[in-house]
């Protein structure tokens, strides 16, 4: 009998541990998310309103130059900045005071047009990965920061710099990390995170160059498939698990005014990418379709598995830097190119409304229902309502120092993680933290 109570006592508290982990807080481990979609699709109870000063600041520290994001996982925050001109920091904070942890830390001299570093490291608790604007590859114990393999994404597969240095964020799946260098040897590569060993590459067929967007993993007819974007808006898409190509196709036409592409793709589901870009490309949707039997054997396939298809294409959508994120059937984007402000557009590329107020290249991140978006020119942060009825601005405060406070947002459990190019900044967006504002 007290075996029986015993079992039963055990399996309660297995019980409870299961809740408990069910309820913990989503993570935020690498560029985008967990989802690669920006969107937080655990928060609840933030505040709808803040006092004049914005939101409490939890901690502050200072960092190095760069307009990389952060990355949380657990109860800490990674980010990679760049010393000067001649090295490269990954670093790892606490989330809950901002005391260092430890960093890594490695010489990569060269200067940097707009000098800082550029990508959002990744990290699956175990290990930590980094990309720095040299190229740079680094395989890092998450738990002490010491060295665990390196690779240099351009050196390694015959890729050429960008003009404004090597960009591009890893993608996390499953044993392996992905890198985009699109090089003369391969567009994308799968390491295997814990040895360095390469799982797959892609070869480069066309000789595409690298640009400065991400890899952004997709779902679609039963099959994990990686999104590839280069220059010129030449898009691949790859089978996660083996690297085999499925499908390729040119984004933009050739009458945009610039050769830049820095927003990466962003899946809409149902097969349908959305793209956006900066100097005159605009916006364009795009749909994947199952090749027939007998479309696959035609030699210009080349075991090809999907054809593409342009939806529709206008300019009712131009963001320069910032990433477009999808939410509750809407597309919302900072659309500084094409003259507007912070704008929502529906799936079929129609205008639901604009701010009117610009937002330079500031990035943006959506959670509970509320948009958080920087002011790429001044620094301040504001909130408004993620609805298609309208723009309704709901608070606007300055947090981040000029100049060029560009980088990707983070957030975990009521925190939202934002940089400038000399410090890092962990706010508490909650309605109780906030004096119970908007409840």
């Amino acid at each position: 009998m007290a075996n029986h109570r015993f079992n039963a006592a055990a399996f309660g508290m297995i019980v409870a541990f299961g809740m408990a982990a069910c309820a913990a807080a989503e993570d935020w481990p690498q560029f985008l998310g967990p989802q690669s979609d920006g969107v937080v699709h655990d928060a609840k109870g933030l505040a709808r309103a803040w006092p004049p000063t914005g939101p409490k600041i939890l901690w502050q520290q200072p960092v190095g130059e760069g307009y990389g994001g952060a990355a949380i996982y657990g109860d800490s925050v990674l980010l990679l900045d760049r010393v000067d001109d001649e090295g490269d920091s990954l670093r790892r904070f606490n989330l809950a005071d901002g005391n260092e942890v430890w960093h890594y830390s490695y010489a990569a001299p060269g200067k940097i047009d707009h000098n800082g570093g550029r990508s959002t490291p990744a990290t699956d608790g175990n290990m930590a990965f980094s990309i720095g604007p040299h190229g740079q590859i680094s395989a890092v114990k998450f738990s002490d920061g010491s060295l665990v393999w390196k690779k240099n994404l351009l050196a390694d597969w015959g890729a050429n710099s960008p003009q404004w240095g090597v960009s591009t964020s890893p993608l996390l799946y499953g044993d392996f990390v992905i890198v985009m260098p699109w090089g003369r040897k391969a567009v994308l590569v799968a390491y295997e995170k814990a040895t360095g060993k390469v799982a797959w590459a892609t070869p480069n067929l066309k000789g595409v160059e690298e640009e400065y967007e991400s890899p952004i993993l997709m779902k679609f007819d039963g099959r994990d498939i990686v999104l590839a974007l280069g220059m010129q808006g030449y898009l691949i898409g790859v089978d996660a698990k083996t690297g085999a190509q499925l499908f390729e196709h040119l984004v933009y036409s050739k009458s945009g005014n610039g050769w830049w592409d820095i927003p990466s793709p962003l899946p809409i589901g149902d097969g349908r990418i959305f793209f956006t870009n900066g100097y005159g490309r605009g916006a364009v949707m795009l749909k994947l379709a199952r090749l027939t039997d007998e479309e696959k054997l035609r030699p210009e396939n080349h075991g090809r598995q999907y054809t593409v298809t342009q939806l529709w294409a206008n300019k009712n959508m131009g963001s320069k830097c910032a990433q477009a994120l999808l939410y509750d059937g809407y597309i919302y984007g900072n659309s500084s190119d094409v003259g507007g402000g912070l704008r929502c557009i529906t799936l079929d590329g129609q205008i639901k409304w604009d701010s009117k107020v610009g937002f330079d290249l500031g990035n943006l991140i959506i959670a509970d229902g509320l948009i958080y978006i920087v002011q790429g020119g001044d620094g301040k942060l504001c909130m408004a309502e993620a609805s298609p009825d309208g723009y309704k601005e709901l608070a606007r405060a300055p947090i981040l120092a000029t100049p060029e406070p560009w980088a990707p947002l983070a957030f975990k459990d009521g925190k939202l993680v934002v940089r400038d190019m000399h410090k890092i900044y962990c706010l508490d967006v909650t309605a109780a933290g906030n004096g119970a504002a908007g409840q």
